[in-house]
């Protein structure tokens, strides 16, 4: 009989050891992330600064997802271009991961999933804020 595990009972400790993940550190790992990035224009320059500026000015409450879906990630994926055709937004895609082998199914939700054809271009999942996000940025 498969067993269905929902998401939101796993940590990521637990998601590591059943995916069997590790961080890696390869300069060699995506390359594609590593070329020549296109120029940005100032326009766009405009646009970062301010989203980053709206945001900040966010983080010293407790922010709900929603929030920062509308005055954070909604701007990014319009500046970025995929917020339209011929990329599909998807909310709440539910998603099931497999394990081969085992009868056992892990079931859980995506805020957002941005699709072109069969590709998935961007997964954005939120969560509640546990930690000063300016600390967790200024650590990396």
């Amino acid at each position: 009989m498969v067993q269905i595990i929902p998401a939101s009972d796993l940590s990521l400790h637990d998601v590591k050891q059943k995916f069997n993940l590790q961080q890696l550190w390869d300069s060699q790992f995506f390359l594609e992330w590593q070329g020549e990035l296109p120029d940005i224009s100032d326009s766009e320059k405009n646009w970062l600064d301010q989203i980053k500026t709206d945001f900040l000015s966010l983080v010293e409450y407790p922010l709900h997802e929603e929030i920062v879906k509308m005055f954070a990630l909604a701007p990014l994926l319009l500046l970025a271009g995929l917020a339209w055709f011929p990329f599909l937004p998807i909310a709440e895609k539910q998603v099931d991961i497999a394990f081969e082998n085992e009868e056992t199914i892990v079931r859980g939700r995506i805020d957002l999933l941005i699709l072109h054809q069969q590709l998935w271009v961007a997964v954005v999942e939120s969560k509640r804020q546990r930690f000063n996000v300016t600390e967790a940025r200024q650590t990396h």
